[in-house]
């Protein structure tokens, strides 16, 4: 079927962006990984030339160091490019208001489900079209969507604890 989804993640908790990018790349997708606002920034608005194709999805954190996710949001408008845009929050209402008027796809608040995820990344892309036959391994996807819940709830503090989500 083709290439697979690319999906561009920016997370700066470590151990969570090292989980997810473990469960989206076991569902086929291609996933580049930014550890902070400003590689994601990068990868968008000031690498691209001939040859560099956006992602079918883009995965962010609302607050990292350099851009946040309404700044990448801001900047998608701005070209006018409508690359589907999921935000991960620990900040709530106010953020899920701001990034959905701001044209995000999806908010998700911390700690989430890994599989809530999932499916908002794979709503995003034509999946039927673009999947390509491949065995499951039950055992595999469960041992990382435990880990990734652990990892969510164990990295998760209320915005006043660390000054980010």
């Amino acid at each position: 079927f083709g290439e697979p989804p690319v999906v561009y993640l920016a997370e700066d908790d470590d151990d969570s962006r090292e989980l997810l990018t473990a469960i989206l790349s076991h569902d086929g997708f291609e996933v580049r990984a930014a550890p902070d606002g400003n590689m994601l920034f990068d990868w968008l608005f000031r690498q691209r030339g001939p040859g560099m194709h956006l992602p079918d999805v883009i995965v962010t954190d609302h607050r990292m160091p350099g851009y946040c996710a309404l700044d990448i949001l801001e900047g998608l408008a701005e070209i006018q490019c409508n690359v589907p845009v999921i935000v991960i929050t620990a900040y709530g209402t106010e953020v899920r208001s701001l990034a959905l008027a701001q044209g995000a796809h999806e908010v998700l608040e911390k700690p989430f489900d890994p599989d809530q995820l999932r499916l908002a990344v794979m709503a995003c892309v034509d999946w039927d079209a673009r999947r390509r036959e491949r065995e499951s391994d039950e055992p595999v996807e469960s041992a990382l969507r435990s880990m990734v819940r652990r990892s969510m709830r164990a990295t998760t503090v209320k915005p006043d604890d660390r000054g980010r989500s």
